[in-house]
């Protein structure tokens, strides 16, 4: 598949590169392409999640299933990793917010055909971590209830294309897929887990596990770490697979 990779800098018009290039990509009578938004060594990591929420908000409204990945470069990594080289590379002494990473992190999710939302909590948890992602995905038992069930992707499926993305997103950290059994999943129990990753509608979830852990597996809570719900661009409801498997049997 094709790609198209677009620099940002800290004096990059967000809104008018990212709709006009995503507006450029779906005019072209190629095959669609992987657009690649890559985030360049100043910006502080302190505004990635900031930009992050940023470009998939607005992908959410322009093509909210369009292959978009934001990145961070190799450079932007090493400067966050790094500040005192940063400082004495750049001659910047200005205190700049940094982004928490963390060891080992956890997302969980259905993942059914890959939306902006999904791709906002995915590259999150992928920039998030710094060795070990868990992804979990939800199996068999969770999914009874959803609407057009019988249409879900398969978990291989489903798995496969949430790792592929994220090791686009940071190549560097080790993927761990688990199917998803009950809402907790490996987070209640799993002792070496620092972070978890939910968003606004999914926050009392984590808050749950954290409960789960401490009063009744006597484990330290995690940090619980929120990305924004995405809305496409009539914003009566946030983006759902459920809206898209009902789109594909019209």
């Amino acid at each position: 598949m094709n790609s198209s990779v677009v620099q940002l800098s800290r004096s990059t018009n967000i809104e008018d590169v990212v709709r006009g290039q995503i507006q450029e990509d779906a005019r072209s009578e190629s095959d669609p392409s992987v657009v690649v938004f890559m985030l360049d060594a100043t910006i502080p990591s302190g505004f990635w999640f900031d930009y992050l929420n940023r470009i998939y908000g607005l992908v959410a409204m322009e093509d909210p299933r369009r292959d978009v990945r934001v990145m961070v470069s190799e450079l932007a990594v090493e400067r966050q990793a790094n500040p005192d080289a940063r400082e004495a590379e750049t001659g910047v002494t200005e205190s700049m917010p940094e982004l928490k990473r963390y060891k080992t992190v956890a997302v969980g999710g259905t993942f059914d055909r890959l939306h902006a939302g999904h791709r906002l909590l995915l590259a999150a948890s992928a920039v998030t971590a710094t060795e070990r992602l868990i992804i979990g995905i939800s199996g068999p038992q969770l999914l009874k209830r959803k609407k057009f069930a019988n249409l879900i992707q398969s978990f291989a499926e489903r798995s496969r294309r949430a790792e592929e993305f994220v090791l686009t997103i940071n190549p560097h950290i080790t993927v761990e897929v688990t199917e998803l059994k009950d809402a907790s999943g490996p987070t209640r129990t799993r002792e070496n887990l620092d972070a978890i990753v939910v968003t606004k509608e999914t926050r009392r979830g984590a808050d749950d596990i954290n409960r789960l852990r401490t009063e009744e597996e006597g484990l330290r809570q995690l940090e619980v770490v929120v990305v924004e719900l995405l809305y496409p661009a009539d914003g009566t409801e946030k983006l759902s697979s459920t809206n898209f498997r009902e789109y594909d049997v019209r």
